[in-house]
């Protein structure tokens, strides 16, 4: 495909090929894209190195069971379908075959003693943490809520009915859900994290207001296959990662 050739017509206009390149570029999706191509051909190169390759008879059923999935029931379907996306029953075959590389590369590259290594060093990013907040906009009249509940004088329930702007948490009592690292700013995140079971933190500033937080319970993941398995698909993806950065020109 050209630059100048045409995709599709709107009331005789054509639209060509490099009139969609520059909208991709300018929603910030061009470079995602060239990023996840190289991620294939990294996927694809380091397979190779590792002896990984997928047999006819795995692709074909990976390929069946992603049809059922797909709601796609018999080949005039399919037919369709490919017409609709653009595309072919041969580059979609390709584009899944990808995805069984991907994974069997994973396997291989991520072992059981990285899992271990993860819960050794980095079990916290794993913890999940259940919170209350009060929302305020001034830090002063925070403070001393805070200083209020501290001291015991006062309970939290009743200052965030008293005080909270938040409609949905006040309505709660001020519940706020259950977080784990990653979800929240990370000035807040390090705070709340090592924080204990009943401590309040904050005030912080977020949004345009003040905000103070109660720990209300925290949760430790359980050392299960499905936990092992999250550990190790975000292993996997920092690794990848680092290799389509250094296969970057």
């Amino acid at each position: 495909m050209r630059m100048n050739d045409e995709i599709t017509r709107v009331h005789g206009k054509p639209i060509r090929t490099e009139e969609v390149i520059k909208l991709l570029k300018f929603q910030g999706t061009f470079r995602n894209t060239v990023l996840q191509l190289i991620e294939i051909e990294v996927i694809r190169l380091k397979a190779r190195a590792y002896g990984i390759s997928i047999n006819t008879k795995a692709l074909d059923q990976f390929v069946a069971q992603r049809r059922r999935m797909m709601g796609i029931e018999n080949d005039a379907q399919a037919e369709q379908y490919f017409a609709r996306h653009g595309i072919t029953q041969e580059s979609w075959r390709t584009l899944l075959e990808v995805d069984l590389l991907r994974d069997q590369l994973r396997r291989r590259v991520i072992g059981p003693g990285d899992i271990k290594a993860f819960y050794r060093h980095q079990g916290d990013r794993l913890k999940s943490i259940s919170l209350a907040r009060i929302v305020m906009d001034n830090r002063e009249a925070l403070w001393t809520v805070k200083q209020s509940l501290e001291s015991g004088d006062s309970d939290f329930y009743k200052q965030v009915m008293d005080h909270s702007l938040e409609s949905g948490s006040r309505q709660a009592g001020g519940y706020f859900g259950v977080y784990r690292m990653g979800m929240m700013p990370i000035e807040v995140e390090q705070e709340l994290f090592a924080a204990a079971e009943g401590e309040l933190v904050g005030p912080f500033m977020q949004d345009g207001f003040w905000t103070l937080y109660r720990v209300l319970s925290i949760h430790a993941q359980d050392q299960d296959r499905a936990t092992e398995d999250e550990i190790s698909l975000r292993l996997f993806r920092e690794w990848l990662s680092r290799e389509v950065m250094a296969a970057k020109p």
